[in-house]
């Protein structure tokens, strides 16, 4: 999962509906398609960064799935991102360690432990719902905020459009900003 305004580098998932009970599902927890990497500009990008600084990342590991290394990184709050595989190991370690350079591989806290039984569970295709996994949003925008609540709340093998998403969130012409 990567908060929205996310620009790391490689693979995003960017569906053009948003569930959960899916891979979609595991890139945000969430909502894969709240991904906002907000390329329109320099100034959106260096607002993207300030929040980002906002999120200490305490921790991270890397664990198996049946797509391959999947990372996983948190904060004293919840998940901050989780991150799927890369080519190797190594490349998937990388890109957290860009993204959350103050992070350290250690130990699982008890509730990281968990929402990896359940992110394992959802990729070998059991049914998962992952809306119980405690999410760090502290440096995400008060409007991303909102979007994830309202994805968090999409029933497992179900999507919405970001339209439909707008809509719940009061305004239709937020769709650009919900994708």
């Amino acid at each position: 999962m990567e908060p929205p305004g996310a620009s790391g580098g490689g693979r995003f998932l960017e569906p053009k509906k948003i569930g959960r009970g899916g891979v979609g599902g595991i890139a945000a927890p969430t909502a894969a398609g709240v991904l906002s990497r907000s390329e329109d500009s320099a100034s959106a990008k260096r607002t993207v960064l300030r929040l980002e600084a906002m999120n200490s990342a305490l921790g991270f590991s890397l664990f198996e799935t049946a797509i391959g290394g999947v990372g996983i990184a948190w904060g004293e709050a919840g998940v901050l991102g989780v991150f799927l595989p890369e080519a190797s190991e190594a490349s998937t370690r990388r890109r957290i360690e860009r993204r959350f350079p103050e992070a350290r591989e250690l130990a699982l806290p008890a509730e990281v432990a968990s929402a990896i039984a359940a992110i394992t569970a959802l990729l070998r295709g059991e049914r998962a719902d992952l809306a119980g996994i405690a999410l760090d949003l502290r440096g995400v925008s008060p409007l991303h905020r909102r979007i994830y609540e309202v994805a968090r709340t999409i029933p497992p093998g179900t999507t919405l459009s970001y339209g439909e998403i707008a809509a719940r969130l009061g305004d239709k012409q937020l769709a650009r900003d919900v994708g």
